[in-house]
């Protein structure tokens, strides 16, 4: 065998892999996680109490199915998602605290 079509023959398999590999991760979809989590409000009206949500995430979107936000769902752009309803959710620690900002109250969840 000639050496450039032994070179074809061997790197051929090791480009198509590699292009497998690389299409994989952009075509299949982000895998949805439901969170739930206890949150204490650290300003505003309640200050003090300790409060409960539920979310998921699916890729970079939010949907509340708990909390002052319930029922709404909003985009997560650089850890920061802004809900209809004028709520501001700040992301952080792997998506694992939440802060909310809400008016002058200012809640911060932690999420399992």
């Amino acid at each position: 065998m000639k050496p450039l079509l032994f070179k074809a023959v061997i790197l051929l398999p090791v480009l198509c892999l590699t292009s497998l590999f690389s299409i994989g991760w952009v075509a299949f979809p982000a895998i949805a996680q439901t969170l739930q989590g206890r949150g204490q409000i650290v300003s505003g009206p309640g200050q003090g109490s300790v409060v409960q949500i539920s979310l998921t995430i699916n890729g970079n979107q939010v949907t509340f199915h708990s909390g002052p936000s319930q029922g709404q769902t909003a985009q997560i752009q650089n850890g920061v998602a802004r809900t209809p309803d004028g709520n501001v959710w700040q992301f952080a620690q792997g998506r694992r605290q939440v802060t909310l900002y809400s008016g002058n109250r200012v809640i911060v969840y932690v999420l399992r």
